[in-house]
């Protein structure tokens, strides 16, 4: 007779891989599970079983870090780590990369230009694997008046505008009008976010839906078999 098997033992996963620096390790949160990225992991999983995190950020890692392995880079920048770029994110065969580099750039002195041009290539290279990749803006750094702070100001707005609705915005909501991090959200030295910080980072990474519109769980449908002898069905008791 014929068969009717649903196809529901699907295995497959859809990895999110997370390319940053402290703020994406976890600085500033008292306890890594306070962090943003750890909270994202966390809430995606709660939606959806499948969905799963690799955070490869270190800290005090700048765009020069994560570039494709083999690009060609002035002298007098960090190299390309292997370990922790976007090749790297591209061998999970993820559904999206989420880049959050908020003030190690401009401290080294990157201009803009520099590291809107890194982004760019950053941005090719996930195109060219058809992976969608989000980019969040710069975050304030207390330290930066004058030349850095316009030029923080300067990448948050070229991102803004280059990236549209794949650009995330860590720059509203933690920062005050005197362009440094608002007390109630900082950690305490100048750069990182409390655990109150890491809850608006991760609440703005949330509302992108990233999981949504790119682990999408088609169902497989019904497969009709007709069961012969080619056809064994064997059914283990469970141990």
């Amino acid at each position: 007779g014929d068969g009717v098997f649903e196809i529901s033992d699907d295995t497959s996963s859809c990895t999110i891989v997370v390319l940053g620096s402290s703020t994406a390790v976890g600085f500033g949160a008292s306890t890594p599970e306070k962090s943003w990225v750890n909270l994202y992991s966390a809430a995606i999983f709660q939606k959806n079983t499948k969905l799963n995190v690799e955070n490869l950020s270190l800290g005090g890692y700048t765009t020069y870090h994560i570039l494709p392995t083999g690009t060609v880079i002035p002298g007098g920048v960090p190299a390309i780590d292997v370990a922790k770029n976007i090749t790297k994110a591209l061998s999970f065969s993820p559904v999206a990369i989420i880049i959050n580099m908020p003030s190690n750039d401009t401290y080294n002195g990157y201009t803009a230009a520099t590291q809107l041009e890194n982004y760019n290539i950053l941005n090719t290279e996930a195109n060219t694997y058809s992976v969608g990749l989000w980019i969040a803006t710069p975050q304030p750094r207390d330290e930066f008046v004058g030349t850095k702070l316009q030029t923080q100001k300067d990448v948050r707005d070229a991102v803004t505008s280059t990236y549209g609705n794949n650009a995330i915005d860590f720059w509203t909501d933690i920062t005050g009008t005197d362009d440094k991090i608002l007390p109630s959200l900082s950690f305490g030295d100048g750069i990182h976010l409390n655990n109150s910080g890491h809850d608006i980072l991760f609440n703005k990474v949330l509302s992108k839906n990233i999981d949504i519109t790119t682990c999408i769980t088609e169902p497989l449908g019904l497969i009709d078999t007709e069961i012969s002898d080619n056809f064994n069905l064997k059914v283990y008791p469970n141990p």
